[in-house]
């Protein structure tokens, strides 16, 4: 392998989402550049970015990005499969809509290169996302999930090798600003309903403190809305707590079976990275955050909730929670050290036989 690996990151500036987004998207890429920039792109999904970022600047690639959506280029990356050492498809081109990576399935069986595929929304369109992986033999797929849940999951993907890829943190971004923190406990981000993949018991605790929070003398400010991502790190430093869970459906189903589909979020880091002290119901989070050490966790019955206040009104102890936090994530949980070890197990290490398309 030569010093620096040829590579191809194959994204999605927007969801993709028919041929009217690929006109757009690929009328845009040939236009001044903050044309329209607007439109359906991932500006309130952090990690999408975040995750595309890391890859182009990792010091080990020499890395060309390919929007899936853009026509011409996305037709050039599967001509070059054969020219380089290495394919990456990340979560924004096999998490919403898998349908343009599905009809480029033969180019994909057909490459030269190692193949890792990022899987973003394990728990919807299981169908069409496992058919592509299962087709294209992905020599690595890196899954968000509990790495026993993944290895369910991805069980008839026989000839893939299947790693932890968690989400992690965007240090550069994601950091203290040294602002006043008007607010004691935050929130912003979609509502779930009860029903929703992770709607039960992060709604449950979103609300209890949106509506106790004021009655515990608690300066809260909770929304439901995405904000892009610099102005997400600025509300995170508006406060000294966000309130929280883990991400991901209580039971991942598939067939007649199931396994945990809760995992850690980027929204974790994000608030790690700020400095943020987090109060989250207690949970596994990938076995990364570690209760009452990372976080301030909460009981899903909420009955240690005025335990909890107390700890949080400590400014010595939740200053000390979010540093210990950040210290522990800057050491090994940014999405460099993610990209490092994707690529060790994706370039040095070795994959069954598969066979080659056409």
């Amino acid at each position: 392998m030569k010093d620096r690996a040829r590579a191809l990151i194959f994204h999605a500036t927007s969801v993709p989402s028919g041929w009217r987004r690929v006109l757009f998207d690929t009328a845009r890429a040939r236009l001044p550049f903050g044309w329209a920039s607007g439109g359906g792109n991932y500006e309130t999904l952090s990690y999408v970015l975040d995750w595309r970022d890391a890859f182009a600047a990792s010091p080990r690639l020499q890395a060309e990005l390919v929007d899936i959506n853009d026509a011409f280029a996305f037709r050039s990356g599967l001509r070059r499969l054969r020219s380089v050492d290495l394919a990456v498809i990340l979560h924004s081109a096999l998490g919403d809509r898998p349908g343009r990576l599905a009809a480029a399935s033969a180019a994909f069986q057909a490459r030269s290169c190692r193949l890792l595929a990022l899987v973003g929304n394990e728990h919807a369109l299981l169908d069409e996302k496992l058919a592509f992986l299962r087709d294209v033999q992905a020599d690595v797929i890196g899954s968000q999930l509990p790495l026993d849940s993944a290895r369910w999951l991805y069980s008839g993907c026989e000839r893939s090798a299947v790693v932890a890829a968690p989400h992690a943190l965007n240090a550069e971004l994601y950091r203290p600003l040294g602002r006043d923190r008007p607010v004691d406990v935050g929130f912003r981000g979609d509502a779930h309903s009860g029903t929703d993949a992770n709607g039960d018991v992060r709604s449950r605790v979103l609300e209890l403190f949106r509506r106790q929070g004021p009655a515990w003398g608690l300066r809260t400010d909770i929304e439901y809305f995405r904000l892009p991502r610099r102005q997400w790190c600025e509300f995170l430093n508006r406060c000294q707590a966000v309130v929280g869970a883990e991400s991901g459906p209580r039971h991942l189903r598939y067939g007649d079976e199931s396994a945990s589909g809760r995992v850690v979020s980027s929204r974790h880091f994000e608030a790690i990275g700020t400095a943020t002290c987090q109060i989250l119901v207690e949970g596994r989070y990938n076995d990364i955050l570690r209760a009452d050490d990372h976080y301030l966790a909460l009981r899903e019955d909420f009955a240690n909730h005025a335990d909890v206040l107390d700890r949080f009104r400590d400014p010595g102890q939740r200053a000390a929670v979010a540093a210990r936090a950040r210290d522990y994530v800057l050491a090994s949980h940014t999405y460099p050290h993610r990209v490092e070890s994707l690529l060790d197990q994706t370039l040095f290490q070795p994959s069954p036989p598969r066979a080659r398309g056409a």
